[in-house]
């Protein structure tokens, strides 16, 4: 079966087997023996084809040797050679079945039941069937030679070569051994090389002796035939080349991990830190500013478009009252609306006539004074016309007073007062009889010392009204006008910048001949009236007329002229009829709905409430009325059924406002400022989309603050009621009317003031089919003077330019992360293969490929980064989960967690290439030098 013919093999100058030529038989107990250094080894590692580099002819079932590659000779042991070392070189840390397992695992795609019955009768053989699931290194000395043998038969080799497979043994475990190996030579070839002649002659069938690499002589035996048989099935060999399944390298792997586990722990624990600055270097370059854009992107929809005034937009400057022509002018222009201009006056009269202020009947024979009526209920009369209709007028309706007349109001009591000092029956009619007889006179005497000015007017009384409050009535709009300065001769400034202490600041306003809401409308889109401010006249100017608490409502709209520095809304219509594509718009104003054109946030500009119940509104006004400095801006939290708008609860789901009606699913669009449509969301939350409709919405804005001493702000509310009309679709909590309702609402229900409700931006919204960016940037080459802007687009620019430094830095730190923990797993897989030549080379002997051996130390060093890949991916969920709402903190919103898999799947990847590229090339290092540590040990 072999033949040596003139074997030739020389280490330098020296020949350790000087012309060898040994014939061996299939089956038979060879010995080879001789002094150390003789060659004995050198000779078994030539035929089981470890060693190559010799001369001469090696030819195994006639077939030469020395045409085999490397990968070829290693199928050539594993299949014909089984080999049995002095010191065992058995897997330490794994059961005996698993050691035996190996060689066979690697031969044959046998099923697994069958594997382990083969074991089983092999582990009979050498007596060890009761050990078959005992680890080794459990196992004593003579046991593990014998689990050697077994490793060395299980895949029934035809030669078996022994390396001194007694020499650390005694005497009864080393002749067990050689019992067994004479009992395996009656089916295969057995070699045995030892020192020990005197065992080994009593066993083997020849004794060969090599002195100086030469045989010296050659003795042959007589020995009686071996009754025990040993029967090996047929196990089916792979067709294709031998390789170590998969399972036994993960079984390996976890051996190896088993045995060095506090150094695989702080590998881990290294290189996941590695791996975690590659994680933390791809959210910040990407997923942060992905977060911070959604997060912008809850409050901003990405179909919007902001247009503003090109270059910089600041508030209103210069404005002052509209002259009286101007004023006249917009009454006749537009006179279907405006029913008549009157003055007023912006004076604090209590002290501006200190001394004297009051109002008397003169012409009796005592002096009888009109309670409570001073030049304050001159400024603030009432228009005859309008109030006449519904009041009687004692003794008879005048239509038409002079300039030096008036009609005044009393209140039950103070009539009861005056009739009684006139001597006259206490009523109204009596009064007026009183007055059509005897047309007594009334003196205004006022007087300021500071001033040195006193003064006393006379007027005719021609009537009396039944009133709730002292008042007086003309029918000349303009009659305090009159009195003030043609009578009094008092001058007066249109600015509020008073040059003399005696002069007043008067203001024209007009009168809308139902409710302002129709006017303004089509005032806020004329470009005629571009430059004037409709302020709803308030506690400045009428104080009488307005309620002790909440807003005052009047329907005289002050008219001012201002030179604005803000965006000309009058252009829309042209914008919105020429261009396709956008869908509505919305006004954004610093008292209304307010865009802030920095954050890019959009929201109610003051605070307000919804409801359908009154009471549990009322419990939200009355817990954020009073309030310290401190928390003004803190997020309140209101009462079950109660939902909050404003700049700051808009980035968490607060209310918001839309002016789509073109998605109304349930009931009508609203018509007027009293009505109102809720999106579908913002219904079921309150009650239900379809039970919603025709329920009446409690609406609170708060339209005042005042800041006390004590560092407390008193919050002011307004209660507006408005009709639910309809529900509109939508996924957010939004009020939906049309663009006017931001200006209307907020000015005639919620008081606030029209200098705060002057259009900053235009909010435009756009179909979903539309390029946003072809839109914008034709609307910034056709309408050069406003600036046209996405949001969404410019927060995405704007983080681009800022990111990219970090992106430079973090990509410095990834390499140089990637770059340690290769370093770093490149030194662990070094020393773990350094710590492990023993069984390389057991491997290589065993007829296992190096490429083999190779990915079997691949995918321990895959197994071992996986464990700092499922630490680091624990790592990185913590930080981007914090990273998520440290920007839902910062961006004010909540952003949905969303884990976002790019660093896991980068980590994954980096990982592998990591572990296969540092276990790769500290195999191939370790795997030379264990090749010629080895080659020197077994030189001679």
């Amino acid at each position: 079966m072999i033949r040596l013919d003139r074997i030739i093999k020389q280490y330098g100058e020296r020949r350790v087997l000087n012309d060898i030529s040994l014939h061996f038989p299939k089956t038979g107990f060879f010995a080879i023996v001789g002094p150390s250094g003789c060659g004995k080894t050198t000779l078994l590692n030539i035929l089981s084809g470890i060693d190559d580099d010799y001369r001469g002819n090696y030819i195994f079932k006639n077939k030469s040797m020395s045409i085999l590659n490397r990968d070829e000779r290693s199928y050539f042991r594993l299949l014909n050679v089984g080999y049995i070392f002095q010191d065992f070189r058995l897997f330490e840390s794994d059961t005996v079945s698993n050691n035996i397992m190996l060689p066979l695992d690697a031969l044959t795609d046998e099923t697994s039941a069958i594997k382990k019955r083969h074991i089983s009768s092999i582990l009979n053989l050498v007596s060890l069937s009761d050990k078959k699931d005992t680890f080794v290194n459990l196992l004593s000395g003579g046991e593990k030679q014998r689990v050697a043998i077994a490793r060395a038969i299980v895949n029934n080799p035809a030669l078996i070569l022994c390396d001194e497979p007694t020499g650390a043994l005694d005497e009864q475990n080393a002749n067990k051994v050689m019992e067994i190996l004479k009992t395996i030579s009656s089916r295969h070839l057995v070699l045995v090389v030892s020192h020990d002649e005197h065992l080994v002659t009593r066993y083997c069938d020849m004794k060969i002796k090599i002195v100086d690499g030469v045989v010296t002589n050659d003795i042959a035996y007589e020995r009686s035939n071996i009754k025990t048989k040993i029967i090996f099935p047929q196990l089916k060999k792979q067709n294709m080349k031998p390789q170590m399944p998969l399972k036994t390298m993960i079984r390996r792997a976890f051996s190896l991990i088993k045995t060095k586990k506090y150094r695989v722990v702080l590998n881990n624990a290294m290189m996941s830190l590695g791996l975690l600055g590659v994680g933390l270097s791809i959210i910040m370059t990407f997923s942060i500013q992905e977060r911070i854009v959604t997060g912008f992107s809850e409050v901003i929809e990405d179909g919007m478009i902001i247009m503003s005034k090109r270059g910089e937009s600041g508030a209103p400057i210069n404005a002052y009252s509209a002259s009286y022509e101007n004023v006249t002018n917009i009454a006749q222009t537009y006179g279907a609306w405006v029913s008549g201009v009157g003055a007023s006056y912006a004076v604090n009269f209590e002290s501006f006539f200190q001394d004297r202020d009051e109002l008397f009947i003169s012409s009796t024979s005592h002096k009888v004074i009109l309670p409570r009526f001073t030049t304050r209920q001159i400024n603030d009369f009432y228009w005859l016309d309008e109030r006449a209709q519904n009041h009687p007028v004692y003794p008879y309706q005048q239509t038409n007073l002079d300039s030096d007349e008036m009609i005044i109001g009393l209140p039950y009591n103070d009539m009861v007062g005056i009739c009684y000092s006139l001597r006259i029956e206490r009523n109204y009619t009596s009064l007026g009889n009183y007055i059509s007889t005897q047309r007594p006179l009334l003196t205004l005497g006022i007087a300021n010392n500071d001033w040195q000015y006193e003064d006393e007017q006379v007027f005719h009384l021609c009537g009396v009204i039944e009133s709730a409050a002292p008042s007086i009535y003309h029918t000349n709009h303009l009659w305090n006008e009159y009195v003030f300065q043609e009578k009094m001769r008092i001058p007066s400034v249109d600015d509020g910048r008073h040059e003399f202490p005696w002069q007043m600041a008067k203001c024209y306003f007009l009168t809308t001949r139902n409710s302002p809401e129709t006017f303004l409308e089509i005032a806020a889109l004329e470009p005629s009236l571009r430059d004037y401010v409709f302020e709803l006249a308030g506690d400045d100017f009428h104080p009488t007329h307005c309620p002790i608490s909440g807003p005052c409502l009047l329907q005289r709209l002050l008219v001012f002229h201002v030179d604005k520095e803000t965006i000309d809304v009058s252009i829309l219509p042209r914008i919105i009829g020429s261009e396709q594509g956008i869908s509505n718009y919305a006004y954004a104003t610093d008292g209304g709905y307010y865009y802030h054109p920095n954050s890019f946030l959009a929201g109610f500009a003051k605070n307000i409430f919804i409801s359908l119940s009154d009471a549990q509104i009322e419990k939200a006004i009355d817990a954020d009325t009073l309030i310290y400095e401190e928390s003004e801006n803190a997020i309140f939290d209101p009462p079950l059924g109660v939902l909050q708008g404003n700049i700051q609860s808009s980035l968490s789901g607060g209310v918001s406002f839309s002016s789509d009606l073109g998605k109304v699913i349930y009931g009508r669009k609203p018509v007027s400022l009293n009505e109102i449509a809720v999106s579908e969301t913002l219904a079921n939350e309150l009650l239900t989309a379809r039970e919603i409709v025709g329920k009446k919405l409690q609406i609170a804005v708060n339209y005042q603050n005042i800041a006390y001493d004590n560092n407390r702000i008193e919050k002011r509310y307004s209660l507006v009621q408005a009709e639910i009309v309809g529900v509109a679709q939508g996924s957010k909590n939004t009020l939906h009317h049309r663009p006017f309702w931001s200006l209307g609402f907020f000015q005639l229900q919620g008081g606030i003031s029209a200098f705060e409700l002057i259009p900053k931006n235009i909010i435009l919204t756009i179909d979903d089919n539309v390029d946003s960016n072809l839109l914008i940037t034709r609307l910034n080459h056709r309408y050069s003077e406003f600036e046209f802007y996405n949001p969404i687009k410019s927060i995405t620019a704007g983080l681009d330019e800022t990111m990219l430094f970090f992106k430079v830095v973090l990509l410095s730190f990834s390499s140089l992360a990637v770059l340690t923990s290769f370093f770093l797993f490149f030194i662990v897989m070094y020393i773990t293969i350094e710590e492990n030549r023993k069984e390389i080379i057991l491997l290589d002997y065993l007829g296992i490929p190096k490429k083999q051996i190779r990915t079997s130390f691949i995918v321990c060093g895959i197994i071992f980064s996986s464990m700092s890949f499922f630490l680091s991916a624990i790592e990185i969920a913590i930080v981007d989960y914090v990273i998520t709402h440290v920007i839902a903190g910062y961006v004010g919103t909540n952003i949905p967690y969303i884990f976002d898999f790019r660093p896991l799947i980068s980590i994954l990847f980096l990982s592998f290439i990591i572990s296969y590229g540092a276990s790769f090339y500290a195999f191939n290092n370790q795997y030379s030098r264990a090749k010629i540590h080895f080659d020197n040990r077994r030189k001679y």
